[in-house]
């Protein structure tokens, strides 16, 4: 395999060294990737359309780490609405797209005062369309949220994360959040293996073309992730025009190779990740990055499916910090999950540990039990 880490080709990604969320350094360090990149008038003009894409996951506060910081979401609708740009703000969380559902997630994740101090707009918009996927490996259509088909260009707005499902988490992932609501949990139920899971956000990815893709890795997550996880300091504001690119990088900080991470695995199969150049500081690997264990995919468990059900990971629930709010058994794609007593219970041979029920928990009471059957 090439070395995607040279200094090489035209392709560009800006890594920049950030160390909190001091608003001024943020906007500093935003300011420099646009320079890196070749400057924000080559991608906005007075009246761009603009829909920033943050990553917000449900209803937390910033200092979980959850969902993109609210800071750096402001330093970037600033710079991009002082260049012209006409910017919305927008997302579809995990569960029902719904309005009184976004006016909680912006509230909890600081996306209602960027607004205020930004004048950017905030989305309530919660119809889709249907779009063709023509070139998809996997997919040929997508429901798609109406802001997205109304941006004249696309900012994925990725938090650095760990997934208990997709190992990693950043600009590709992010696009997820442009399927609406409950659709999500169809895409899981066609797409029950992280392999065919990936290839369909890859197809995403190309369908959404984001013209740029900015991951807030100042602080993310290890751990069990998306939402589940411990926030850990990075330092680092990654761009680039390829966001496959830019997630080589992110996951490169935190010990990874592509072939650790389906969606960057189909990526290099397909030819989207590129030579490129990386303009600013240094890479840093953290090398005791807490990365989700995978699986063991071994003959045996292919040749015997009882074994795979008796021995794979699965999700359980810390029935003393239940809330029972059952988010857990609504959201659960296989209908793999019964309330009983306010406390979800498990059918673990219609379960196919996706982990939405450990993903969209708010209390962090559902995690992931693994087996000894197990590799890093």
């Amino acid at each position: 395999m090439k070395n995607l880490l040279r200094n090489i080709g035209d392709d560009v990604v800006s890594l920049i060294n950030c160390n909190g969320y001091d608003y001024n350094k943020v906007k500093k360090a935003l300011e420099i990737s646009f320079e890196n990149l070749g400057g924000v008038e080559k991608y906005v003009k007075n009246g761009t359309k603009v829909l920033l894409k943050a990553n917000l996951l449900m209803k937390k506060t910033p200092e979980t780490a959850t969902t993109t910081n609210p800071v750096f979401v402001q330093a970037l609708a600033e710079i991009l609405i002082n260049a012209g740009a006409v910017v919305t703000i927008a997302d579809s969380p995990g569960g029902p797209y719904t309005i009184n559902m976004l006016k909680g997630v912006y509230e909890a994740s600081g996306m209602r005062e960027v607004a205020e101090k930004t004048g950017a707009t905030l989305n309530y918009d919660v119809s889709y369309e249907s779009q063709p996927c023509k070139n998809g490996l996997i997919s040929r259509s997508f429901e798609i949220i109406k802001p997205a088909t109304d941006a004249d260009i696309i900012i994925s707005v990725a938090k650095l994360k760990t997934h208990s499902f997709a190992t990693y988490t950043g600009a590709v992932k992010n696009l997820f959040g442009v399927i609406p609501g409950t659709y999500k949990a169809e895409y899981h139920l066609r797409m029950p293996t992280i392999e065919q899971f990936s290839d369909m956000l890859v197809d995403l990815c190309e369908y959404v073309s984001p013209t740029l893709s900015f991951i807030d890795g100042i602080i993310g997550m290890e751990g069990a992730g998306p939402s589940a996880g411990k926030p850990r300091k990075i330092g680092v504001v990654i761009a680039s025009e390829n966001p496959h690119n830019a997630d080589v990088v992110g996951a490169k900080i935190i010990g990874l190779k592509i072939d650790d991470v389906p969606t960057l695995k189909s990526a290099d199969k397909r030819g989207l990740i590129t030579d490129f150049k990386i303009i600013g500081d240094e890479i840093v690997i953290i090398d005791d990055f807490d990365i989700p264990k995978k699986e063991n995919r071994n003959i045996v468990f292919k040749m015997l499916p009882w074994v795979a059900k008796t021995f794979s990971a699965r999700p359980i629930v810390i029935e003393q910090n239940c809330i029972g709010c059952a988010d857990c058994a609504k959201n659960c794609p296989a209908k793999a999950i019964t309330m009983v007593n306010k406390k979800p219970h498990f059918d673990y041979n219609k379960c196919f540990r996706c982990y939405c029920c450990q993903e969209l928990c708010p209390k962090g009471t559902i995690i992931v039990k693994r087996s000894k059957w197990i590799l890093r």
